[in-house]
């Protein structure tokens, strides 16, 4: 019924007769072309750092900036921060030796950026948890931390005043005491009319756009006042007396919706007087949304 191809024989596609020989050289060469298109198309956005990634900041540029303990990103040598075009691959313009990970990230309007974590070296250069680079990545000189913060930077906020929040487990900035949360002048100096002296960890803080600040950590105190685990301070870095949401657990996030309602999550079961699991969101005087049960396991 079918008739045996010879080397002379050819295939008829209506058009015209090609060659067998040239039929099995275009079958091989559209098999070696597949993979590539097939990899072009599955691999989308894929950095593929090799260590963790503790923070991250996009830029007003689409551009998004990673901080962590990775030492490749991309398929390139990167210590531990990290410039990535939109499309996950590397921006190679950027380049900043950071030794000891970075766990905060936070961009300025004029593009400057700000980093805390654990890390003693930054941009190269001998820096204890909190410093400021250039757009490059290059150390930025002018901001002047002394000897910086004496233990991890965990969390960085901006003021639109240009004052920069700062919050972790230290106890001391340049020499300074302050417990776990301070706030910096634009040069880097200790902002010394802000102290609102936290009594445990602080894992997040949010500016608010009246200038009241939240912070969110592992504290019982605020001061001499019980605030567990959540609290508002207000801009001179007073406590805000009216809010008090009361925890049982650790906060390690803090979000602001546009109504200002406050998103929070952590490691909580509890929300003043409410069964809450892990995931809140509170009214902006502190009392739990009841109806906002997302309830994470």
């Amino acid at each position: 019924m079918f008739k045996k191809l010879t080397k002379t024989h050819s295939v008829n596609y209506g058009f015209r007769h090609i060659p067998r020989r040239t039929i099995v050289l275009l079958v091989v060469a559209m098999f070696s072309v597949l993979p590539v298109f097939a990899q072009s198309s599955s691999d989308g956005f894929n950095p593929n750092a090799n260590n963790n990634i503790s923070a991250m900041a996009a830029r007003p540029d689409g551009k998004i900036l990673v901080g962590g303990l990775f030492t490749n990103i991309a398929g390139i040598s990167r210590n531990e921060i990290a410039l990535l075009n939109s499309d996950g691959t590397l921006d190679g313009s950027f380049n900043s030796l950071v030794v000891n990970g970075v766990l905060s990230i936070a961009v300025q309007p004029d593009g400057k950026i700000l980093i805390g974590g654990s890390f003693t070296i930054a941009g190269g250069v001998a820096k204890n948890r909190i410093a400021r680079l250039n757009a490059d990545g290059s150390l930025d000189t002018t901001f002047n931390v002394g000897t910086g913060a004496n233990d991890t930077v965990n969390t960085i906020a901006l003021q639109p005043d240009g004052k920069v929040l700062i919050g972790g487990r230290f106890t001391a900035y340049n020499g300074t005491g302050r417990n776990r949360v301070a706030r910096l002048n634009a040069d880097g100096s200790v902002d010394t009319g802000f102290n609102p002296d936290a009594f445990g960890v602080v894992n997040s803080l949010v500016v608010q756009s009246d200038g009241r600040i939240l912070i969110g950590g592992e504290f019982t105190f605020i001061g001499s006042v019980v605030r567990n685990r959540i609290a508002r301070i207000n801009s001179n870095g007073s406590l805000d007396a009216g809010f008090d949401p009361n925890l049982n657990g650790w906060v390690n996030a803090i979000a602001l919706e546009a109504d200002g309602r406050i998103l929070i999550g952590g490691d909580f079961t509890i929300v003043g007087i409410f069964s809450i699991s892990r995931l809140a969101r509170l009214s902006p005087n502190g009392a739990p949304d009841t109806f906002f049960f997302p309830n994470p396991n």
